[in-house]
């Protein structure tokens, strides 16, 4: 087996999928001031974990970053097990994996990173799984919410209980070891688990599954389905779920049925255990609430109360057209529930007036004991209230609390403090206040006169300027943005705030945000992101691209050094913090500049610089009393007689020490206190890039170490601390300081240091792949800076025409004034601008010929009465159409689809167009087109889209071109801003085949996807004449073309290879998947003269064929599989891009794009000619052994889980053989390499035979 591709991942996901508050990394203290519990994120196959703390000066809490792993494996489920002895005990963490794994986390203080504490694996016992080959419902970790028992529901019906470990038995066990407890507590312990079968106690298909507050032992509540049903037996079947109560005896290991509840509907999926006891249970329209001895409901949608029996549909074609009666009776029963479908549970519950909610998806997290807050998938937010009666719940009650991203998990922090993750939009941390409460307001500015902090408490006190959530909208149509805007970038009109929550008892205030760009569209650098209100175009680039003020030519320069300068004895200003002077260096002498409003160079007597030098070095000393100059002649300190007009702001007030840090030739460095330099700590094979520095024993201090280690030297070595956050942005802190070191092969070294002293914003590395490293969240962000080519010289610069900038000299010989760019976040691992659309962005598209982006979106809209249907037409397709129009009036709103004209820059949309009501859009390109009549070349923006016409009848698709063009200006017309484009509808048709899904453009001719049916048409003078057809399986789901072949994917029959003649007259199959795989995107990968072709498939994984005729292929009839790899994440895009081949070879290459619903993005690329696949190979395979792993996950099993994927979850069949692991290299797997210590890479490369050098 010869590898043929690789597949990394570029960019880590970031949509939230799970979520969890726990005293993880730190124990729960005790008294009134406590530290808040970290907040712990799945992002699909990313565990993150995060501290939530206030800058200094800053009482706000904001989110850092204590970790985050990449783990072989997506999670599917998350727990809390909580710590038994608060202030002695952390939490530990169970994450769950498909099929039926556990993995329990613990922290480990020593090492700052997690550790597994046990490993458990219930798969490979045929009798739990009761002959199913596939379980739809995955892995359910489950907490006792007093940390007394965990458990994990799974396989259907089977429930795995872990038992607690009490806090003196672990003591004593670490005692009869010889160990000591670890630093910051003992963790939470599970002991060994059993097993107990559910379907023995009648309990099958189970749903959800919660432990119960207020009850002496574990009690677990079980939602399951007996008897399963489906829509169509809903009059059959239709209230089928049911609750059972389980008292667990974990020290015996026996469990009683306490009560149960019977004849719940069939859309019961959720439960939210209360605080108070008892739970609720999530219906798609209805809430219930079930305790033992009571039970209650709310009604919040309008589709489960009974109406009146349906009467008889009766055609008489002899006095009116089927067509008639049909109208009549889908008007008057659109909206009609028939009492044999309607829940029983809705009988006699009372309805929340006002309300129209689905509950489908939902996340909810207690505020109070008897308040929840629920947020939907649609983004909007609502309390749920509990009255309760003689100790009892009698009755629920629900409130508007207002709109956010749509949420796929919450978590409570503390009193105030609520955590919402979004798999879509922001996720955001928000403070709960009830209404009427005092607020914590933040203390005022240290440095602030009485009079100051007077005003800025007199400030924070007005409603106006608390920042909160999104309020609940009085209409549709058009919205404001602003709002959005500030609250995606925190702007300064941010903090204006919004209109009051509504009638409700908590005031919902945004703190902190997260941004997120999943679900993605196509993965160009401009994506369609989000759903509903948080939709956005997410903007991306893998380069920080600076703002330029001004530049100007300036050859020879190699350094740059900006500095402050502040008399003593006066009191700082603020015109002090500007810089005074620029110095720099080249290779006669040195150029000083006084920095002004203007730039004015310094006669070479000036202030004592010794201008005839090139300067090495240059600073503040003294509060920047004093400026430093180093040059190889020695060192000037001088003392500016002229005032200067800089300094730092607001002395720091820490005492923190001064460190002084030598790296040495052995590879040792030292770390001394200044200015006594006594040595304080010492670290051995600094160069050897080891994952953590571990100081040597006190005992061996200051040994003479004369041997140079090997690898290569420390060119430059920089600690800084970054506590002190700089205006304006609150999150650009990382307050353990950070060491960074520079090695001579262009290696960079950064580790997390200890306490110290107070920065700036990051670090700036010079050379021809100049980058930024930035203080983030608790972290560093790693931005490269190489759009402008090599930097040879750089430093901050902070001026009147110019704050918090910088200025930069490159190699081309120019001086460049620039600042960060405003409105891009540099939080995220590329750096990131929305732009918010207050709709479901669902294609994009770049219109070359004006500079345009065209874009198809959806959002609710005023219902608009849709075209008369023609009398004649077939019953079933004029029923649904009917119903659909009677539904949408009935409700008052319904989902328009419109098409978006924007234009880059201000992303201010220029044209817009809606589409017909009803019409589903899927897909939009721009194509073009030939004309057959003229051969003129005319660009289109083409949409797709369906119309949808109930179960009986296919659904029509349609085709609708537009023509941008120059809007047409009367003299002396010119609005401001005004666009000088436009576009309009020049061409529309219907496909009765088919929904329209994909378009393509071959040789001038247009390719399109229609239900199961290839096409190819001709644009013959404004109109499309087809010239050839192909009939697919089941449904087209993707359409890729290079030259003359096109490459069709199918939702449920993998992949059909056809050919196109020359004309576009004929189109012919050459071959086809027989594996039925489900086809989400597909596309080619070009090396050289070889064609792959790739798809990614609802099973999570990526797949690589080949055409080829031989006997193994049946000819050439089938495709013939090459390989495969299982990523943990549904990929929504492939799209195919030129790559750089590796000189000097000059072979074409064509790689693949993929984005992912998790908002990740990765490259499947060929491995070109000259590349040793068979020592990647086996690399790959010795990393999965060699290295230790995040969680204890094993990256080679990950990698294969293909092979155990059945059909029904989007695994497709096997044919033959299992595809054998490693056609398709694990990229991420082969990362790990490059991040080993030096020593470990050469002994890796050892056991391979080859040497270790780094690429």
């Amino acid at each position: 087996m010869t590898p043929l591709a690789v597949y990394r991942e570029v960019h880590p996901p970031t949509g939230v999928s799970l979520c969890a508050a726990a005293y993880f990394t730190h124990v729960e203290e005790r008294g009134a001031s406590k530290t808040p519990p970290n907040v712990l994120l799945v992002r699909a196959t990313r565990l993150e974990v995060l501290s939530v703390r206030a800058a200094e000066g800053d009482d706000t809490p904001r989110l850092e970053e204590a970790a985050s792993y990449a783990l072989d494996g997506r999670v599917e489920s998350l727990a809390v097990l909580k710590s038994r002895v608060p202030g002695l005990q952390r939490d530990a963490l169970l994450l769950t994996f498909r099929d039926a794994k556990l993995v329990v986390l613990d922290w480990d203080a020593a090492t700052d990173s997690i550790m597994p504490s046990s490993l458990h694996c219930f798969e490979g016992d045929p009798m739990l799984t009761c002959g199913r080959t596939a379980c739809a419902q995955p892995p359910l970790a489950l907490a006792d919410p007093q940390g007394r028992c965990a458990a994990v529901a799974m396989l259907q019906n089977v429930l795995a209980v872990l038992p607690a470990v009490e806090t003196d038995v672990l003591e004593s066990q670490l005692a009869a070891g010889g160990a000591l407890a670890p630093a910051g507590g003992l963790p939470a312990t599970v002991a060994s688990s059993y097993l107990i079968q559910l379907g023995k106690l009648g309990i099958r298909e189970v749903r959800d599954a919660a432990f119960l507050h207020r009850y002496n032992e574990p009690v677990l509540l079980v939602l399951h389905e007996p008897k399963p049903t489906w829509a169509g037996a809903a009059r059959d079947r239709r209230d089928t779920a049911a609750l059972v109560a389980l008292s667990l005896n974990v020290q015996q290991r026996r469990h009683t049925r306490l009560w149960a509840a019977e004849g719940l509907p069939a859309d019961a999926l959720r439960l939210e255990a209360s605080p108070a006891g008892g739970a609720l249970v999530l219906c798609q329209s209805l809430i219930l609430y079930h305790t033992q001895g009571a039970s209650c409901a709310l009604v919040v949608g309008s589709s489960v109360y009974a109406g009146v029996p349906l009467e008889p549909l009766i055609f008489n074609a002899m006095l009116e057209p089927p067509s008639v009666p049909t109208t009549k009776h889908a008007r008057q029963f659109a909206t009609n529930v028939p009492p044999d479908a309607a829940p029983a549970a809705a009988t006699g519950a009372p309805r929340a007036e006002g309300f129209d909610l689905d509950l489908i998806g939902s996340a909810g997290a207690w505020l109070t004991d008897s308040t929840l807050l629920l947020a939907l998938q649609s983004g909007e937010l609502a309390f749920v209230h509990l009255h309760a009666d003689g100790g009892l719940v009698k009755r629920l009650r629900v409130s508007r609390a207002g709109f956010a991203s749509p949420s796929a998990g919450m978590c409570r922090l503390d009193e105030e403090l609520l955590f919402m993750g979004s798999w879509a939009g922001e996720s955001l941390l928000v403070r709960s206040v009830p209404e009427g409460a005092v607020l914590a307001l933040p203390a005022p500015r240290k440095d602030a006169s009485p009079d100051e902090a007077a005003s800025e408490l007199e400030a924070a006190e007005r409603p106006e300027k608390r920042q909160r959530l999104e309020p609940v909208p009085s209409g549709l149509g058009d919205a404001d943005e602003d709002d959005e805007v500030s609250l995606i970038y925190r702007t300064a009109e941010g903090r204006r705030g919004l209109a009051a929550v509504g009638a409700s008892r908590f005031e919902l205030r945004a703190l902190d945000s997260l941004p997120g760009i999943g679900p993605r569209g196509p993965p160009e650098l401009v994506v369609a992101v989000g759903a509903g209100r948080a939709g956005a175009l997410a903007l991306l680039r893998r380069a920080l691209v600076p703002e330029v003020v001004t530049e100007v030519p300036l050859p020879g320069v190699q350094g740059l050094w900006a500095v402050r300068y502040q008399p003593q004895g006066l009191p700082w200003e603020p015109s002090m913090d500007w810089h005074a002077f620029l110095l720099m260096a080249a290779p006669g002498g040195t150029k000083a500049l006084r920095t002004d409003e203007e730039l004015d160079e310094l006669p070479p007597t000036a202030a004592g610089l010794r201008l005839d030098r090139r300067t090495l070095l240059a600073g503040n000393l003294l509060s920047a009393s004093r400026i430093i100059q180093v040059h190889p002649a020695g060192v000037t300190r001088l003392k500016p007689m002229d005032v200067g007009l800089l300094d730092d702001p607001a002395p720091s007030t820490g005492t923190s020490g001064v460190y002084c840090l030598v790296a040495r030739a052995s590879g040792l460095l030292q770390v001394y206190a200044a200015p006594s330099l006594q040595l304080l700590a010492e670290f051995h094979a600094f160069q050897d890039g080891p994952q953590l520095l571990q100081p040597i024993e006190p005992d061996n201090l200051a040994t003479p170490c004369e041997a140079a280690a090997s690898g290569p030297a420390v060119t430059e070595l920089r600690m800084e601390s970054f506590e002190r956050a700089p205006a304006g942005n609150p999150l650009a802190v990382c307050r353990q300081p950070v060491l960074v070191a520079l090695l001579a092969d262009g290696s960079l070294l950064a580790y997390r240091a200890f306490d110290a002293g107070a920065g700036g914003i990051g670090i700036f590395v010079c050379g021809e792949r100049p980058l930024w490293l930035l203080a983030m969240r608790g972290t560093l962000m790693v931005h490269p800076m190489d759009v402008e080519g090599a930097v040879l010289g750089f430093t901050p610069f902070h001026n009147i025409n110019c704050p918090r900038g910088f200025i930069s000299a490159t190699a081309s010989g120019a001086l460049r004034i620039c600042q960060l760019p405003a409105r891009v976040r540099l939080d995220t691992h590329w750096p990131l601008q929305k732009v918010p659309l207050r709709a479901t962005p669902h294609r994009v598209a770049f219109y070359a010929e004006a500079r345009l982006y065209a874009l198809l979106t959806s959002r609710q809209v005023p219902y608009k009465p849709r075209l008369e249907e023609e009398v004649g037409g077939d019953p079933h397709a004029t029923y649904a159409y009917i119903a659909a129009d009677a539904a949408a009036k009935e409700k008052g709103t319904e989902l328009g689809a419109e098409v978006r004209l924007l234009a880059p820059g201000r992303w201010a949309t220029v044209w817009r167009h809606a589409l017909p009501p009803g019409e589903e859009p899927l897909t939009l390109a721009v194509l073009r087109l030939r004309d057959a009549v003229s051969g003129a070349t005319q660009p289109l923006v083409a949409v797709g889209t369906c119309l949808p016409l109930g179960e009986d009848y296919p659904a029509v698709g349609r085709v609708t071109f537009f023509s941008v063009m120059r809007a047409e200006k009367s003299e002396g017309e010119e609005e401001p801003g005004a666009s000088d484009w436009t576009a309009d509808m020049i061409y529309t048709r219907e496909f009765p085949a088919g929904p329209v899904t994909a378009m393509a453009t071959l040789d001038g001719h247009l390719v399109i996807a229609a239900g199961n049916r290839v096409e190819t048409h001709a644009w013959r003078g404004g109109r499309l004449q087809r010239t050839a057809f192909y009939d697919a399986q089941v449904l087209v789901s993707s359409l890729a073309v290079v030259k003359s072949y096109i490459l069709a994917g199918d939702v449920h029959q993998g992949l059909t290879f056809l050919r196109c003649s020359e004309k576009a007259t004929k189109l012919e199959e050459l071959s086809r998947d027989f594996g039925q795989t489900d086809v989400r995107a597909a596309d080619f990968l070009i090396n050289g003269r070889k064609l792959y072709l790739a798809a990614a498939d609802a099973g999570q994984t990526l797949r690589l064929w080949s055409y080829e005729q031989h006997a193994q292929s049946w000819g050439g009839k089938r495709l013939l599989p090459l390989g495969a790899l299982h990523t943990g994440d549904e990929v929504g895009a492939l799209l195919m891009r030129r790559m750089p081949p590796p000189p000097p070879l000059a072979t074409r290459l064509q790689a693949a794009l993929a984005g992912t619903l998790a908002g990740a993005l990765g490259v499947l690329a060929p491995l070109w000619e000259g590349a040793d696949g068979a020592a990647l190979l086996r690399l790959q395979a010795l990393l999965a052994l060699a290295l230790p792993h995040a969680a204890g996950l094993n990256p080679a099993a990950f990698g294969q889980r293909y092979q155990k994927l059945p059909q029904s979850l989007g695994g497709g069949l096997q044919l033959g053989q299992p595809l054998a692991y490693g056609c398709v290299l694990d990229g991420n797997l082969l990362a790990r390499f490059l991040d080993a210590p030096r020593s470990r890479q050469a002994e890796l490369a050892e056991q391979l035979g080859a040497p270790a050098a780094r690429q």
